[in-house]
């Protein structure tokens, strides 16, 4: 027997052995794409609820600097005082199903602009 034909069999597992390492390489770049992937999709979620925040508090913000009598209460709206509350701290007098803030719900959200 030759050289040539010992070193046959060790060439074929040395393939074995770089085909296997490039597997668990490409398992782990996948993985990687996979959870930054996720994490990007998080912080869009997060960056949206903020958003969302913010133009409610501009909107709460801008209603009050309209509201000229702060003495008189606004239907559904806007207490002068303290209204009752139930066990869970929601005040009882107040008509969810009518209030403004339903309303304006109900229509078109302001993150959602049509084209």
């Amino acid at each position: 027997m030759t050289l040539m034909h010992r070193q046959r069999g060790m060439s074929l597992l040395m393939v074995l052995v770089v085909l296997g390492i490039s597997l668990v390489g490409a398992l782990a770049l996948l993985r990687s794409t996979e959870v930054s992937a996720l994490v990007a999709g998080n912080v869009s979620f997060r960056e949206a609820a903020t958003q969302a925040t913010d133009i409610g508090i501009s909107q709460g913000a801008k209603a009050l600097d309209a509201t000229t009598n702060f003495d008189i209460n606004v239907a559904n709206a806007y207490f002068a005082t303290r209204q009752p509350e139930d066990a869970s701290g929601l005040p009882t007098s107040v008509n969810w199903a009518r209030s403004i803030l339903t309303e304006r719900a109900a229509g078109p959200s302001p993150m959602i602009r049509s084209s």
